[in-house]
């Protein structure tokens, strides 16, 4: 049964590498939700508004296969999970999601299937401690911050925001100051290219 797995598990690792070499461009992916903008998004993004939860991934044949760090959900014993975009936008307070496209390189796709199947291959914990720390636990934007870098440190090089904390998020968390990746610290990088946005309306009853 454990070498079923683990024949299981490289077949997928493989065909994975297969459809990136097919693709050479990489997604990133956002949406926002009623419960979290008004402090994830106000008080901790750059200059998005809105975006409070951000996935990585590629795109074959016509669907999306969307990598992010769940919050609330664990698949396979890892906080790590694949979804395509129906489900990642299928929560019930959303309020928009938008999608961002960047062409990589030979060498930089190689290093990104190289990077995902790093951490598919972990058991991966989302990081309630918001702490920047080279382990097995990660907050969504943290994640993604860590597969650019792994992609292209140089292109995607990005320095983490060190926020002052108010009384309320310095008791949450334990410590005054905040070292940290925001929701939206990729739109500092020029060459994304927004392919996709939409806004909801939230149902106030829900």
């Amino acid at each position: 049964m454990r070498y079923l797995v683990w024949l299981i598990v490289v077949f997928n690792l493989n065909a994975f590498g297969q459809d990136l070499t097919e693709n050479n461009s990489i997604f990133i992916f956002t949406r926002s939700t009623a419960l979290k903008v008004n402090y994830i998004a106000k008080d901790f993004n750059l200059s998005d508004s809105l975006s409070t939860h951000i996935g990585v991934g590629y795109k074959i044949d016509n669907e999306y296969k969307i990598y992010n760090v769940s919050y609330d959900k664990v698949e396979n014993n890892t906080a790590l999970i694949c979804e395509d975009l129906e489900t990642f936008i299928g929560v019930n307070d959303i309020v928009q999601f938008s999608i961002w496209k960047f062409t990589l390189d030979v060498n930089q796709i190689n290093r990104f299937k190289k990077a995902i199947k790093e951490y598919l291959e972990k058991q991966i914990i989302f990081d309630k401690r918001f702490q920047i720390k080279d382990d097995d636990a990660f907050y969504c934007s943290e994640f993604v911050y860590n597969i650019l870098n792994k992609t292209d440190s140089v292109k995607f090089g990005f320095e983490p925001i060190s926020k002052e904390l108010n009384e309320f998020y310095a008791i949450a968390l334990g410590r005054k100051i905040l070292k940290y990746i925001p929701v939206d610290f990729f739109q500092t990088f020029a060459f994304f290219e927004k392919v996709d946005e939409e806004s909801f309306i939230v149902n106030s009853e829900n």
